[in-house]
């Protein structure tokens, strides 16, 4: 069983709704990357970079592997987001390994820590489009 409060998460992204994300985070430890993130600014950050977004797609596309060595369930997947641009026919998608974590119970809806790392943005049309 995928736990509820990783398939929350993924949910909330999708639906654009930043306070209740932001209430989800409210005490967990955020790394992305190699730097640590406020709750607050990881809301805005996403905010702001899909402020226009349409149709947005939070996709778990790799094997998910899972361990409970401290009491924390821990999930590690590579996941994607896609999304599309308002008035528009383009669309975007960005790969990235994701690590969360909260208490070893299913119905647990808040995460204790999300890290993001190893991240593949897009590539410019003219490249995916074989240089045309």
């Amino acid at each position: 069983m995928y736990p509820l409060a990783f398939a929350l998460f993924a949910w909330l992204v999708e639906q654009k709704r930043w306070p209740e994300l932001g209430e989800q985070l409210r005490g967990a430890t955020i790394w992305a990357f190699d730097r640590p993130l406020s709750v607050e600014a990881l809301v805005d950050m996403l905010g702001s970079t899909f402020v226009d977004a349409v149709d947005l797609k939070f996709l778990r596309i790799g094997p998910m592997s899972r361990k409970c060595p401290d009491g924390l369930l821990h999930m590690t997947q590579t996941c994607a987001l896609m999304w599309g641009e308002r008035d528009s026919w383009r669309q975007h998608e960005v790969t990235f390994d994701l690590h969360l974590g909260c208490r070893n119970n299913p119905a647990e809806e808040k995460l204790a820590y999300v890290g993001l790392t190893t991240a593949t943005p897009e590539q410019p049309e003219t490249t995916r489009r074989g240089g045309r």
